[in-house]
């Protein structure tokens, strides 16, 4: 059932069906403010069967079932992780654009204290010295000085 069905399910019900519908679907122990309200619709209801003001708590009531449908969806779960994992990449990459060049630099003065060295040589001494990441790493984000 999606959330328009049960939006038209919910409003063409009498206020007591709602109320009765409401506490099947929060079961025992909902949530204290949930449980307030229901206890408030339910003494409502008892002493005037049409008040308005319980169909304006079952209305909200009706919004935060919706509301709680929405968030547990798992089309909005799975973009929830979508716009995180886009996020997440766009910083990693922010992050790689800017330690690159610091690398580079490693590279090139290493190469600059030994011309001599091969580029798999200046990499495993970059990778040798504290705060720098693996030989691979170097691999991925430096170009041979000899060659630039």
């Amino acid at each position: 059932m999606n959330n328009a069905d049960i939006k038209t399910l919910l409003t063409s019900r009498t206020p007591r069906a709602r109320l009765e519908a409401h506490k099947e679907y929060w079961g025992d122990t909902p949530h204290p403010e949930i449980q307030g309200h229901l206890e408030t619709v339910e003494r409502l209801l008892a002493s005037k069967p049409a008040s308005s003001k319980a169909i304006l708590i079952l209305a909200k009531l009706d919004s935060l079932r919706l509301l709680k449908g929405w968030n547990t969806d798992p089309d909005t779960i799975r973009g929830e992780r979508q716009l995180q994992g886009a996020s997440a990449g766009g910083k990693a990459k922010a992050y790689w654009s800017h330690r690159k060049a610091e690398l580079q630099a490693a590279v090139d003065a290493e190469h600059r204290k030994n011309p001599k060295l091969g580029i798999k040589e200046l990499r495993k001494r970059v990778a040798e010295q504290d705060g720098y990441p693996s030989e691979s790493t170097l691999k991925r984000h430096t170009v041979n000085p000899r060659t630039k």
